[in-house]
């Protein structure tokens, strides 16, 4: 076959966005029955736990009342959350993905309707590598476990999409890595 037929055959082989968007939905979908029942408060809290008026304040008051290397350390989570911050908005303006239908997290919904990517998984992402390159073995775990759980939150509470999460850790690492 000539060098059309090969560039067809390729093609059909190959997953179109659509396809991509659609098996992105349905895996997202299929996560959420984790929210359901007595374990969706857990959820809840894991979610808030990476917002933005929880973790700035927390920087702060680490670099204001602890010593070094803490307070080095908050100041550069501090700078790269603010980084990090405007990276996703840029990013969430230029795609423009709507959040997956639900009712939890209306004010979420309606001060930023784009879910694409994940601030909370960049935010947790930044968090979880500078730990990883700036602290202990045991901090480092502990915090990319968070970030996992919280990453699994928004999914499972019908905020984001798996792929919103996931770009939205990997960018918050190369955030993190810059710094």
């Amino acid at each position: 076959m000539g060098r059309r037929g090969d560039a067809e055959e390729g093609a059909g082989r190959t997953m179109t966005r659509e396809k991509w968007v659609r098996k992105d939905i349905e895996a997202s979908a299929g996560l959420r029955w984790l929210g359901e029942g007595k374990a969706r408060p857990v959820w809840v809290i894991l979610a808030h736990s990476a917002d933005l008026i929880v973790l700035f304040p927390a920087a702060a008051l680490i670099w204001l009342f602890v010593g070094d290397p803490w307070k080095t350390w908050a100041w550069k989570a501090g700078l790269a959350l603010l980084v990090g911050t405007f990276l996703t908005g840029l990013l969430k303006l230029f795609f423009k993905r709507g959040r997956p239908d639900g009712e939890w997290g209306a004010l979420d919904r309606l001060v930023d309707p784009h879910s694409f990517p994940s601030g909370h998984a960049n935010r947790v992402a930044i968090l979880a590598t500078l730990a990883i390159t700036h602290g202990s073995l045991a901090l480092g775990a502990a915090v990319s476990i968070w970030s996992l759980l919280v990453g699994a939150s928004r999914i499972i509470l019908g905020m984001h999409y798996l792929l919103d999460v996931v770009v939205g850790l990997i960018a918050g690492a190369a955030v993190a890595l810059f710094f």
